[in-house]
């Protein structure tokens, strides 16, 4: 009985049509997060963008605001658990993703939980006690300091599917959809995160159907 040598393992982790090697929980993991927001972008862009008030209380107030951004929270929960897992990544090179980037992102992915905790539970809160609050002209400190941190969040998002695509961890399209949707987030929010979970979730599949081939130890490996 012969031993598959370390050619032949890593010739069926990095195998035609997958894009990158990763433990299972980590593809598992994505696809999740990519479905959450997927699901909940779908669920509130009409309310949240077709029908949204002019002002900021009166959308801030609403029980689809709420629950937007709290089903938002949840993804970023997910997504922080695998941040070692996106680390581990490697694309048909054989390169990972750069340091830098998983620093950003251990950085900003908090940063973006708070912000999206603040549109969750600050803002329905303000909408109701002291609604002049979030109507002041030119959107006051608080609009701005979300606004600031959004554009972080998309620009996370814009770096992370240009490199994963660079350096053939993520397929071009799967990055397309990712650099857009985060293009979208700040102006239309549930339409970006469309898109992102979108490419999210096609690259966790695609991760997935990398592991078809392996044994159970190479894949715990």
């Amino acid at each position: 009985m012969t031993t598959p040598s370390t050619h032949d393992v890593n010739s069926r982790t990095l195998r035609p049509g997958a894009l990158g090697s990763a433990p299972r929980w980590t593809a598992v993991g994505l696809v999740s997060v990519g479905a959450l927001m997927l699901v909940n972008g779908a669920a509130f862009v009409v309310p949240l963008v077709l029908r949204a008030p002019q002002a900021f209380s009166e959308n801030g107030a609403r029980w689809e605001y709420q629950a937007f951004h709290i089903a938002y929270l949840a993804a970023l929960v997910l997504l922080a658990g695998i941040v070692p897992g996106l680390a581990s990544l490697r694309g048909r090179t054989g390169r990972t993703l750069p340091r830098w980037l998983v620093v950003a992102l251990c950085v900003l992915i908090p940063l973006q939980a708070s912000t999206v905790f603040a549109n969750a539970f600050i803002v329905p809160f303000l909408a109701d006690v002291a609604p002049a609050a979030l109507d002041v002209e030119e959107g006051g400190i608080f609009a701005i300091a979300m606004g600031t941190a959004w554009s972080l969040w998309s620009l996370a998002l814009i770096l992370l599917a240009v490199v994963a695509a660079a350096r053939r961890i993520a397929p071009v399209t799967v990055a397309a959809l990712i650099a857009l949707g985060a293009l979208s987030i700040p102006v239309f929010g549930p339409v970006g995160t469309i898109l992102v979970g979108a490419g999210l979730t096609v690259w966790a599949i695609r991760l997935l159907r990398g592991h078809e081939d392996l044994p159970p130890d190479d894949t715990a490996a």
